[in-house]
């Protein structure tokens, strides 16, 4: 079995666990999943790239890391509250731990890792436009 069929086969594992996930109402077990399928998504897709420089494949595997440990701290922060967290005692930045998480940690994540994304598998375009250029004195 090839690797690509491997992929294919965690993608249809975790598109089940969804399903289940959403029969049973659990949140927990639609998101985790997704967000290891956006972990695999992403391996398949830069799966050129990531072939010819073989350390890349950490930031597809550290950015679902980061996203899961970040929907951990926000779903251990609201387990025995009815409103998510809304009733705590601790505020950061004026907002409840779970507001605070989401708002301000997974939200700047996902743009740093947008970002980041950006720089890193642009890198040989950037290299072969500025081969590319020439200067005219």
């Amino acid at each position: 079995m090839s690797k690509k069929d491997v992929g294919i086969l965690l993608l249809l594992a975790g598109t089940v666990l969804i399903l289940i996930g959403m029969l049973a109402t659990s949140w927990e077990l639609i998101l985790y999943p997704y967000f290891v399928m956006i972990g695999i998504i992403l391996a398949i897709g830069l799966g050129k790239i990531l072939l010819s420089s073989k350390h890349l494949i950490t930031i597809p595997s550290v950015s679902s890391a980061i996203f899961i440990i970040l929907f951990m701290l926000l779903d251990v922060n609201g387990w025995a509250s009815a409103t998510g967290g809304g009733n705590a005692t601790k505020y950061f930045l004026g907002l409840v731990p779970t507001t605070f998480i989401f708002l301000v940690c997974v939200s700047s994540t996902v743009i740093l890792l947008s970002f980041l994304y950006i720089w890193v598998f642009n890198y040989e375009n950037r290299l072969k436009i500025n081969k590319n250029k020439t200067f005219y004195t």
